[in-house]
C-alpha cells in the first residue's frame, strides 16, 4: 500500500485478490518474484511466475516458480 500513488500505482494495484487469481510479490537481493496462483489450477486457469528477468514461467499442476517451463 506504501506504493499507492507513487507514479501511476494506484490502490486497486495493491490489491491481491484478483479474480480468480492472487497476485503476489516479494522483493529478494536480486530483484523481485511476482506470483499469479489461480484459486484453482487447470488447463485454463494456469499459474504463472516472472522475476527481474524478465521471463514469463507457467505451469498447469502446481505453483509456477523459476523451474516451471517458460513461455515463448
Amino acid at each position: 500500500m506504501a506504493l499507492v500513488h507513487t507514479g501511476s500505482f494506484t490502490r486497486r494495484m495493491a490489491e491481491t485478490e484478483r479474480g480468480d487469481y492472487s497476485v503476489g510479490f516479494k522483493s529478494n537481493k536480486d530483484g523481485f518474484d511476482l506470483t499469479l496462483t489461480p484459486k484453482e489450477l487447470s488447463a485454463d486457469h494456469r499459474s504463472f511466475f516472472a522475476d527481474e528477468h524478465g521471463d514469463i514461467h507457467a505451469d498447469e499442476v502446481k505453483a509456477a516458480d523459476e523451474h516451471s517451463p517458460k513461455i515463448k
